[in-house]
């Protein structure tokens, strides 16, 4: 490369000095001609330098506008990550019991909101998993087992940001807990379309087409049997709370908007789901 770069460099000074000593006529014919031979040559070298600096430039762009489209692809699976509701589906058709949550909890295990938050500040989802698999043999009652599974496997995804990664293991992990998600047969639309996306190229299209298309019929069954009463809370959301104390209200306000982001959250996934599932 310095080699072509002095060769530039000599473009530039013959240019110079041939038009000087041919306008004052005291070159001969023959040293104008070798002349305009070194300088033919030269420039061969400077068009080959400018051709080697226009891909470097484009390489260097192409870069940039890459860099860029993976740092919108993130800020947006962030985003959607936010939209994402906690629920545990029935087990064997009945809803699970409190008793089962309360003997996870009294194990020390991270079971409520306030739980998660400081384990989120202390652990990573690597963690989180070697947790999961350390506990999950240790659990022998059905319905705890259940909701050990749908727990863990939620705030592992969404919480502790296993979505967010791209490693090979990190897809392992995404692939096995999207497993129990789907075999479990709750309503989870959010955490499944944004786990089958990261499973592109990783699973099938046919098996990321079938576990959207179920999905999907799941999030339609739930969204059928909930708008009405969804959309008459949401009107009527004001005169229900009127009567009640601050703190009642405050109570009420907080599990009506929980109920309000997940119809939300099903809204918006049902039309992503949709569109993976007829690829």
């Amino acid at each position: 490369m310095e080699d072509i770069g002095e060769k530039c460099v000599m473009v530039f000074q013959l240019k110079v000095h041939l038009l000087t000593n041919i306008s004052a006529k005291n070159i001969p014919f023959k040293k104008v001609c070798k002349n305009l031979t070194t300088y033919f040559e030269a420039m061969k070298y400077y068009f080959f330098f400018l051709f080697i600096l226009s891909n470097i430039q484009v390489s260097c762009n192409e870069q940039a506008h890459n860099d860029a489209r993976v740092l919108n692809k993130n800020a947006r699976i962030a985003s959607e990550i936010d939209l994402l509701t906690y629920s545990i589906p029935p087990h064997e058709g009945k809803p699970v019991s409190v008793g089962a949550l309360m003997d996870l909890k009294s194990r020390g295990l991270p079971m409520l909101e306030s739980d998660i938050e400081i384990e989120k500040a202390k652990k990573t989802w690597q963690q989180m998993d070697s947790l999961f698999v350390a506990v999950y043999p240790t659990i022998t009652d059905p319905q705890t087992r259940f909701v050990w599974e749908e727990h863990m496997a939620q705030v592992i995804l969404k919480d502790f940001k296993l979505l967010l990664s791209t490693e090979v293991k990190a897809l392992e992990k995404i692939a096995f807990y999207t497993d129990i998600l789907h075999r479990n047969q709750g309503v989870h639309a959010g955490h499944l379309y944004l786990a089958l996306t990261k499973l592109k190229g990783f699973w099938s299209e046919q098996k990321i087409r079938e576990y959207s298309q179920t999905a999907l019929k799941r999030v339609n069954v739930m969204l059928t049997q909930s708008e009405e009463k969804v959309l008459l809370m949401k009107q009527n959301d004001e005169k229900n709370l009127q009567n009640l104390s601050f703190q009642e209200r405050k109570e009420a306000e907080k599990s009506l908007g929980r109920i309000f982001k997940m119809y939300d959250e099903h809204i918006y996934f049902s039309a992503k789901l949709k569109t993976i599932s007829q690829d």
